[in-house]
């Protein structure tokens, strides 16, 4: 994928790519091809991916058509999302009242998971022992859960240490919150800068690093 960061050679699988699709527009392999390349061209030419999305978003298939819409949405938000502040505010499940607007000044991570998606679980030791060592520092966590039993969400963070936060409605997947933010795949981690700004939507890996030089700015 490293040859992708060449215009030339973007250029050479993008018009292969739309030939594919004008000579078989109703077959919707071709479409799928597109939408695979389109994550390439996320990274390298988002004004061409969003061409694209729009397009897709009119396909007569409509699984295309919705997978297309929806992620030309998230990338339109997360733009808006790089320019201004993340408002937000929810009951929490402990009945907490939570404002992000309260938490200008720290360093916030939005993470959206799920008890029952093992990925997700497998990431909650490394969330907690990033919040445990940064949190005196200014880092806070705000968990936004994609569950639907609520009395496993609770005696799993009991269990787990997971001292912050967490939204839930038992929706799962048509989650309030990460439906309006445009979440189609968990866990997805937001890191939110003093400001409010989102700074990463892939906070996973390195997030001890991501959130020390935000702490420092």
């Amino acid at each position: 994928s490293a040859s992708f960061s060449n215009a030339g050679a973007r250029a050479a699988v993008d018009a292969d790519v739309a030939a594919l699709r004008k000579n078989y527009p109703d077959d919707a392999r071709a479409a799928t091809t597109q939408l695979q390349w389109v994550d390439v061209l996320k990274v390298y030419d988002s004004g061409r991916a969003e061409a694209i999305l729009r397009d897709l978003a009119e396909n007569k298939d409509p699984r295309v058509a919705a997978d297309a819409q929806q992620q030309l949405t998230t990338m339109q938000l997360q733009k808006k999302l790089a320019k201004e502040p993340l408002d937000l505010k929810f009951k929490a499940v402990d009945g907490a009242e939570i404002d992000l607007a309260r938490l200008r000044g720290k360093v916030v991570l939005l993470d959206f998971w799920a008890v029952w998606y093992g990925p997700c679980r497998m990431e909650i030791p490394n969330v907690v022992a990033t919040y445990n060592d940064l949190h005196k520092d200014g880092f806070e966590i705000v968990g936004i859960s994609l569950d639907r039993d609520k009395e496993q969400l609770l005696k799993f963070t009991k269990t787990a240490g997971m001292t912050w936060p967490q939204y839930f409605d038992g929706k799962m997947w048509s989650n309030d919150i990460s439906s309006r933010f445009g979440i189609n795949a968990i866990p997805a981690m937001w890191l939110l800068d003093k400001k409010g700004i989102v700074r990463s939507t892939e906070a996973r890996g390195d997030l001890t690093e991501q959130v020390k030089k935000l702490l420092v700015e």
